[in-house]
């Protein structure tokens, strides 16, 4: 007859099942951030409970489109604070905004 280890095994390698009760919402939101993190639900929550590092897997290109944009957005900052009495082209600013939108599709 086949027994499940106990705590108390002496086996540091033997597993046991454990549930436990969270809301969909809270599955969802760790889901997520397993994935982000490059980690099984099951791991990403032994990690956090035992206090163990979680190190966060991120994608390069999807950070380089995002310092491309926050350059230009700082450059459209600059350019208001040097010329305090112009208006923003509407016109400008929504190409701005289609182009930083576009940018950050591609990367994704």
């Amino acid at each position: 007859m086949k027994t499940r280890p106990t705590l108390n095994s002496g086996n540091d390698n033997a597993t046991i099942t454990k549930k436990f009760r969270l809301t969909l919402v809270d599955a969802a939101g760790i889901e997520v951030r397993a994935s982000v993190a490059g980690l099984t639900f099951s791991e990403y929550v032994r990690r956090c409970a035992l206090g163990r590092r979680i190190d966060v897997q991120y994608n390069a290109d999807v950070i380089l489109v995002l310092t491309r944009i926050a350059d230009r957005v700082d450059a459209l900052r600059n350019g208001i604070q040097e010329n305090p009495g112009s208006t923003l082209n509407d016109e400008v600013f929504r190409a701005f905004v289609n182009e930083c939108i576009e940018t950050m599709q591609r990367a994704v």
